[in-house]
């Protein structure tokens, strides 16, 4: 695969720290599931949110699913955490076909993300009864931090 350096690429498809490995653009989407399977700037990317969320659904959420008794708050949580990771490795390996693709596929990302929030949300909501003080203060900081850095700090 020719890969292409960072002069060759629109500015939207930059990033800041890589100057060589972009993919071509306007490719078939083929080209670009292949490509996982191929060395470019996005590969460790979906490589990171694509294994965990294998991991996860094998090791995690199937066994859950199965168990006599399963725990719907677990099993929220674990399709938020799977939507966030699907969404993000999808994003991550599809976005450089074009600039409409880039910002559609990211926005997928950020559905990922929000879904995520939501789902967090619900498995809260649904274990309260049975979460310890110490589990409030965990969520609350790490929400808030979450929140500094997307919004705040604009990370």
């Amino acid at each position: 695969m020719l890969l292409l350096r960072d002069e060759q690429v629109p500015l939207l498809l930059k990033r800041k720290h890589v100057v060589s490995g972009y993919r071509p653009l306007n490719q078939p989407t083929l080209f670009y599931v292949k490509s996982a399977f191929s060395p470019h700037n996005e590969v460790f990317n979906f490589w990171t949110h694509l294994l965990p969320a294998i991991i996860l659904f094998f090791a995690y959420f199937v066994p859950e699913l199965m168990s006599p008794l399963p725990r719907v708050p677990v099993l929220i949580l674990q399709v938020g955490i799977l939507l966030l990771l699907i969404a993000s490795s999808s994003a991550h390996l599809m976005h450089s076909r074009s600039e409409l693709d880039h910002v559609f596929w990211f926005l997928i990302d950020f559905s990922g993300i929000a879904l995520f929030g939501i789902t967090i949300g619900l498995q809260r909501y649904s274990s309260s009864d049975h979460m310890s003080l110490a589990m409030k203060i965990v969520s609350f900081v790490v929400g808030h931090a979450s929140y500094n850095e997307i919004f705040l700090l604009k990370l």
